[in-house]
């Protein structure tokens, strides 16, 4: 049964289900608009966590403790397995790789990174920012190391127990993710739970050791495999949810509310098709990089590789493809955002044949006969962007077999790595700017490169770290190692290989190798790549964390500006102002001219000093702001030096203008003394000239000295409260308009919101048969129905006697459907291979886990809480 303040409601025992798509449509320029509107999930509001640095250092695992493996989900290949077709072309780009390859590459840092932690693979993934190295492994354990590559007191320190309560603290599952946020300074940490929620902590200031904002969002289907990119309008994301449909999923998280703890909304699209021959895959989605920004309004934009002997009947031996796709996302409106397919980037062919199309374990390791998965159908973490004024570039790498042959079991690991630039901004395409195949001695067929990572630095340079193994002798049990090319080096080559890290016996047991490796380039220089990855040290894996610099880089100047932003309010503030350093590094000695672009309307630049040798000091003015436009402006400044070709560095700044205060804000709904209002109204005003904000304020008396509830920086002109008011009771609610010169206060309305009535709603079609069998899936749904006078709000969902027998209860996922389609998901899979389940679900429970196996009739907290998500509004009737 079910105990709820609402008229109708669907109960769904879950196990996956179909996504039906909207119709596609065609874009004026040609690419293709595969879908118009988002599924939105949320919001979500965070909780803000204790300090990193305050948590409990993790155990280290010892002989005798759990070992498990975390499952990489393979689904039933689209249109089978693709037959054998023999001989291929050799791979050209081989013939790129000359003797000497000279780029000056210094190992800075190389230390050990966390150790086994009894789940595998260990999905090591980090990222450096200003101050500090964040490394995370499966289990999931997070170090924080300085930057001589010292580990911080108290760590390694356990994910999960940075989570307040719920699945993401119970039931985390891995697959972390660790993103620096260069735009916000900021930092992104994430993995999912066994049930399949998305647990995403950003810091809540610079110090990644310090407190967190904490949201979990709750997919549809299991999110393996995540991936996600920082972008200016969004946290971008992809899994692997072959399991819906067919179709490959991207997600937006709403980044700005989530930096500054609001809460926060995901939309989802699954429209871009599978391809055959693949029972896993996905997409990566871009990651920005760099001082500067994206071009305002670009969209996120996600990449696959394709490989046409694997996914096509008519393949091309000469040639392949990288597929690019644009999510474009509205968040004030939903229905607006699109997924658009972008044209095709051609590339030269590369073989995905390893073994086969689908197995996952096909690189050889000495010693032994158990193969390693080198990730072959997606494009390897992660995909990076960095935009350098002049034009817009992404690096990235993909597994290939340097081995031509599309049949046997001979296999050459390589790593396919490449450069894309675009100009002119987000209406122009992507075009191939080089390639190449990074194979170490081209004459080595058993010689193995994979699971790579790419970045490139702030000269151009491009920095590749991988998987190394060997079966002739002296034998290469799994290791790591770098490379590198400089920008000046001939298109298509890569520098010499770099070992980091020397494997001392195979890996058995296993073949899962990965599944992320990471690699990024320090923000304080952007010359300095640091990288991690697993090796073998011994009985089982380990990681590394090392950085490495190419000398070249080093030697030019650096550019830096302060502060990164100004506010002006031009009817009081003077022009704005910033400080530009230019410092020589090696000893690098031609002039360096000053530009900026990107500047407000009406206004100048000038610099104080300019057409000097560095080191030196500029001031830099945008003049006559009082003459132009509100609005936020990133402004580029770029340094050109004397030499030839030109060294060009850049920076950003941004200024954020106001002419003069805001206008008072007209409230429009709820109207002034309105009774019988919702537990979740929806609060509109008109927008107030100049406002570049508001602020929503609803209290319990007119005075306003207590406010309930409050919601700041809101961009639009309407707001649903988060969290539902409470019944028959008189509220009074004011907004305030906010810009850089001031605010301004609106008058207050009141209004009384309704008579609660909770009834209990009792299921009259049970029992209900669930779907059972080996690769099973589907919806078992008991609906429940109450006729009343006139529409509602849920405001609190309880679910009684909840009784079944199954085999295997974490196949299982529990969810309370309202009549508009909002998902709470009460059980998430939890629980492993344990029979059956007795219990009730209740906000109000004491918190804590249910037992395993769930039997014993008690009463338990829900996954998801009904009160923590959105009230939504019952029919009226006859709907």
């Amino acid at each position: 049964m079910l105990v709820a303040c609402v008229r109708t409601f669907l109960i769904l025992l879950v196990l996956s289900g179909p996504l039906v798509l909207s119709p596609t449509a065609t874009a004026q320029d040609g690419r293709q608009v595969l879908a118009r509107g988002a599924e939105v999930y949320g919001p979500v509001t965070p909780i803000k966590t204790q300090a990193l640095r305050d948590l409990a250092q993790a155990r280290e695992w010892a002989p005798g403790d759990p070992i498990r493996e975390v499952p990489r989900r393979f689904y039933p290949v689209p249109g089978g397995e693709p037959k054998p077709s023999g001989e291929g072309l050799p791979d050209p780009l081989l013939d790129l790789l000359p003797d000497l390859r000279t780029p000056t590459l210094v190992v800075d840092v190389n230390t050990a990174g966390t150790g086994f932690t009894g789940a595998t693979p260990p999905d090591t993934v980090g990222d450096v920012g200003p101050s500090h190295y964040v490394q995370a492994v499966n289990a999931t354990r997070i170090a924080i190391f300085d930057k001589t590559g010292t580990l911080l007191p108290g760590y390694p320190i356990t994910l999960s127990t940075l989570a307040p309560s719920g699945a993401c603290r119970t039931n985390a599952a891995g697959d972390p993710i660790v993103l620096y946020d260069r735009l916000a300074d900021r930092w992104f940490l994430q993995e999912f739970t066994g049930g399949g929620l998305l647990c995403i902590y950003i810091s809540q200031t610079p110090d990644p050791t310090g407190a967190y904002y904490f949201y979990s969002f709750s997919p549809p289907s299991f999110p393996d495999y995540p991936h996600f990119g920082v972008w200016p309008d969004a946290y971008y994301g992809s899994t692997n949810e072959n399991g819906s449909g067919g179709n490959q999923t991207t997600y937006a998280f709403d980044r700005l509310n989530m930096l500054a703890g609001n809460p926060a909304t995901m939309q989802r699209l699954a429209v871009v098709p599978p391809v055959s021959g693949y029972g896993f895959q996905t997409l990566t989605p871009v990651d920005h990089d760099g001082a500067s920004s994206p071009p305002a309004g670009a969209p996120g934009l996600f990449m696959r590789h394709f490989d046409d002997e694997a996914h096509t009947g008519s393949p091309n031996a000469a040639t392949d493809l990288l597929q690019m796709w644009a999510m474009d996302v509205d968040w004030t409106t939903p229905a607006n955002t699109t997924v658009t397919a972008l044209p095709a980037i051609t590339i030269t062919d590369f073989n995905s044949w390893m073994v086969n199309y689908s197995t996952f374990f096909s690189v050889p390791q000495p010693g032994t006969t158990t193969r390693l998965d080198p990730i072959r159908e997606a494009i390897l973490n992660r995909l990076s962007y960095l935009n350098f004024t002049t034009h817009e570039t992404l690096v990235g790498a993909l597994a290939t077999n340097r081995n031509p042959a599309t049949s046997g079991s001979t296999v050459s690991a390589g790593l396919r790595w490449f450069e894309l630039r675009r100009t002119g901004g987000p209406g122009n395409p992507w075009t191939l700017h080089q390639e190449g195949t990074f194979g170490g001695d081209a004459n080595s067929a058993t010689a193995q490169y994979f699971m790579g990572a790419i970045a490139m630095d702030g000269a151009g340079n491009i920095g590749l770290g991988y998987s190394k193994t060997d079966t002739a002798a002296p034998n290469v049990f799994p290791s790591l190692g770098v490379a590198a090319r400089l920008a000046t080096d001939a298109p298509g080559t890569m520098g010499n290989e770099n070992s980091l890290a020397s494997g001392v016996q195979a890996q058995t047991g296993t073949g899962r190798w990965g599944d992320y490796a990471a690699l990024g380039v320090d923000p304080e220089d952007d010359c300095t790549f640091w990288f991690t990855s697993e090796f073998m040290p011994g009985g089982s894996w380990g990681t590394r964390v090392a950085s490495f610099t190419l000398q070249e880089c080093l030697f030019g100047f650096l550019l830096s500006a302060a502060p990164a932003s100004v506010d002006v309010c031009a009817a009081t503030d003077p022009d704005p102002q910033f400080t530009l350093d230019v410092t020589s590094v090696g000893g690098w000695s031609d002039t360096v001219t000053l530009s900026a672009s990107g500047l407000p309307p009406s206004t100048t630049p000038s610099f104080s000093t300019n057409g000097s040798l560095p080191d030196f000091t500029s001031t830099f003015t945008v003049n006559n702001i009082g003459s132009s436009t509100s609005g936020s402006y990133p402004i580029t400044i770029t340094g050109t030096g004397s030499d030839m070709p030109p060294t060009v560095r850049g920076t950003q700044v941004t200024v954020n203008l106001a002419l003069v205060d805001p206008d008072q804000a007209t409230l429009t709904s709820p109207a002034d003394a309105a009774t019988g209002i919702s537990l979740a109204p929806t609060f509109t005003w008109n927008a107030a000239a100049n406002a570049a904000s508001y602020a929503l304020e609803i209290a319990t008396d007119a005075a306003f000295t207590n406010v309930v509830y409050t919601a700041s920086g809101l961009t639009t002109t309407s707001h649903t409260p988060s969290t539902p008011l409470q019944p028959s009771t008189e509220y009074f609610w004011r907004v305030t308009t906010e810009n850089i010169c001031g605010q301004m206060v609106s008058a207050s309305r009141s209004f009384t919101t309704v008579l609660l009535t909770c009834q209990t709603f009792i299921s009259t079609n049970v029992p209900l048969p669930i779907p059972q069998g080996a690769g099973t899936s589907g919806t078992t749904v008991s609906t429940l129905s109450v006729g009343v006078a006139s529409g509602g709000t849920i405001a609190d969902v309880n679910v009684l006697d909840l009784v079944g027998t199954h085999t295997w209860f974490n196949d299982l996922d529990f969810k309370v459907t309202s009549p508009q389609a909002t998902t709470i998901e009460v059980i998430s899979r939890s629980c492993g291979n344990v029979d059956n389940f007795n219990l009730n679900l209740d906000d109000e429970a004491a918190p804590g886990p249910w037992p395993c196996p769930p039997t014993d009739g008690g009463t338990y907290q829900p996954s998801t809480r009904s009160r923590a998500s959105s009230a939504k509004t019952a029919p009226a009737p006859g709907r």
